[in-house]
């Protein structure tokens, strides 16, 4: 039979494997913010940035998206790409606050390991 101190190490485990996988989202979103800082004044690469973006995500009408990213001047694709730093720093915000505090799970559990249970 489970103790409770290994049902809420289980937990905590969970817990912990959850907010892993958040950090690990948000690493993802500051690298792309990054590069996209870093290539801000080269616009093909930023074409070819949102392009990729659309190809991996199977957009439905990828010719159709292809000629409007083409057919975006220098300035409206470096606007196109502050929104998407606005969006991925907001997507950082909201992960945060979605982690979970696991100490005092930490503590329950030493407690009940201290009296055996």
């Amino acid at each position: 039979m489970y103790k409770p101190s290994d049902i809420i190490k289980t937990f905590d485990d969970f817990i912990e494997y959850n907010n892993l996988a958040i950090e690990e989202h948000n690493n993802g979103l500051l690298q792309d913010i990054r590069w996209l800082r870093e290539n801000y004044n080269n616009i093909y690469s930023l074409k070819r940035y949102f392009l990729d973006c659309a190809y991996n995500n199977r957009y439905a009408n990828y010719r159709e998206y292809f000629q409007y990213i083409n057919s975006l001047s220098a300035a409206q694709i470096q606007n196109e790409v502050d929104k998407t730093i606005y969006i991925f720093c907001q997507q950082i915000k909201y992960n945060e606050s979605q982690k979970i505090n696991t100490t005092p799970f930490k503590i329950i559990d030493m407690l009940l390991k201290r009296y055996n249970y």
